[in-house]
């Protein structure tokens, strides 16, 4: 009897068009009507509920979040399981109708404006908005093919417009599913590459296209004792389409082909090599298990380039790399800046005293750390500004002197030798699927993470 009331009085008179401030109070309160919690109702409840507040105004859209911004956290987080309910009931009977493609878009808008309150609140993790259910509900082949179809598309069509994007609100993936999406768009390449390859050929087109563009694999033959220069030779001579293929490998004078473990073991050993101290690409700060770019680096930028490059063909291959790299790389490879924790993981002795310093209120600060502008980084003195071995550092200018150093040592420093690397990944990945990813999500998947189940993972993906 409630639950028909509200569907068939109170709900399709709700008003939206800037409804004044005391008729916004009914949107308050119907969330904590129990019958909306109820998962029978989502389709009759809840699913109205949020295309109403979908159509509000601009204004009356921001007088209902900075109300959620003030719920309990305990209200917050039941208000938002009940779109997700919603949107998880809607996915058991899936048929992407127009009406079922509305609801969701629906219920899916809803989630990302209770999103981004909680982003401004900080209150709840991540994961109370992550719709475990779509790893196994979601059809990845189609919502790739979608992303590439809306991406094409200037002025999209009615029929592109009217069907979801589940992608488009990245907070409901959690990190195996982002890694599943990741995956059938390498396939999806890889498969295209493929046919593209196979019509060319049948077409007899070798006079125009390069003997490269023809074969439908990336194929790579190497010396083990010359890993290193054979394959920056042969990666010099691939365009960049040619690299998108499915990767071969094979031993110079070994006998068997690519079944996956020698790609795995190619780019074991190829990284272990290109990474050591004793070969001079990186450098590891004293007492530190991390690497970072050098400040003077002993080859040439170009090597860089190369290696993101290789660092996106181990990630566009599915294959999990050894690289000690902080998080702070992974928080630049999505925009982010760097902070003094990302330097207390890279050096943990110089975050330690940095730490010190800004935890310092003394009166005699100056006196017990006399420093001025100027760093000692990677065997190399610089002032972080004009004429800063002459400016001292106090109380008042030392989170100013913090920031520089992190800055330095994260950007200013390695600006060159990082932008190389940054573009050669992604010359292979593609940059809008990469920023699905958090930081530390996405080192989880460039080097791993011991606490996946992945050969569950792995059943998961062989049936994408």
């Amino acid at each position: 009897m409630i639950t028909t009331c509200l569907k068939d009085n109170l709900l399709k008179r709700l008003p939206f068009h800037s409804p004044p401030q005391e008729a916004l109070e009914i949107f308050f309160l119907l969330p904590e009507c129990p019958m909306m919690h109820i998962s029978n109702n989502w389709e009759s409840l809840v699913v109205p509920f949020a295309k109403v507040v979908c159509k509000m105004s601009d204004q009356s859209s921001l007088v209902l979040e900075e109300y959620w911004a003030t719920l309990q956290e305990s209200t917050f987080s039941k208000l938002v399981q009940m779109f997700k309910t919603a949107v998880i009931c809607q996915l058991d009977y899936w048929d992407e109708s127009a009406e079922e493609n509305g609801n969701v878009q629906a219920l899916l808008e809803m989630l990302k404006k209770l999103h981004r309150v909680n982003q401004v609140k900080c209150q709840l993790p991540e994961s109370i908005f992550q719709v475990d259910e779509l790893l196994h509900r979601l059809n990845f082949f189609v919502e790739v093919c979608r992303r590439y179809l809306w991406k094409m598309t200037v002025d999209a069509s009615e029929n592109v417009q009217c069907c979801v994007i589940f992608s488009h609100f990245p907070f409901i993936f959690n990190n195996l599913s982002k890694i599943k999406l990741l995956h059938t768009d390498t396939l999806l390449k890889i498969e295209s590459k493929k046919h593209k390859a196979y019509l060319r050929s049948a077409a007899i087109e070798e006079e125009r296209e390069s003997e490269f563009a023809l074969r439908p694999t990336f194929d790579l033959t190497v010396r083990r004792n010359h890993l290193i220069e054979d394959v920056l030779n042969q990666l010099s001579q691939f365009e960049n389409e040619d690299l998108r293929k499915e990767l071969w490998v094979s031993f110079s004078g070994e006998i068997g082909y690519d079944l996956g473990g020698v790609k795995k073991e190619f780019f074991y050993c190829l990284f272990a090599e290109m990474i050591q101290p004793e070969y001079g690409m990186f450098m590891y700060p004293e007492g530190a298990s991390c690497m970072w770019f050098p400040v003077k680096p002993k080859f040439e930028k170009k090597r860089y380039f190369f290696f993101g490059v290789l660092c996106g063909l181990s990630l566009f291959n599915c294959n999990v790399a050894n690289l000690p790299f902080p998080l702070a790389l992974f928080k630049k490879l999505l925009d982010q800046m760097p902070s003094l924790e990302d330097l207390k993981e890279l050096s943990p002795d110089l975050g330690k005293n940095l730490q010190t310093l800004l935890d310092d209120e003394g009166d005699n600060f100056e006196e017990v750390f006399y420093i001025h502008f100027n760093v000692h980084w990677d065997r190399n003195d610089t002032n972080l500004i004009p004429n800063g071995s002459s400016i001292t550092v106090n109380q008042t200018n030392k989170r100013d002197y913090v920031s520089k150093y992190i800055n330095y040592i994260f950007n200013d420093s390695v600006k060159a030798v990082y932008e190389e690397f940054r573009r050669g990944f992604y010359k292979m990945c593609d940059e809008d699927i990469i920023k699905l990813f958090h930081p530390e999500e996405l080192k989880d998947v460039i080097v791993g993470n011991t606490d996946y189940d992945w050969k569950t993972f792995e059943k998961v993906h062989h049936q994408v």
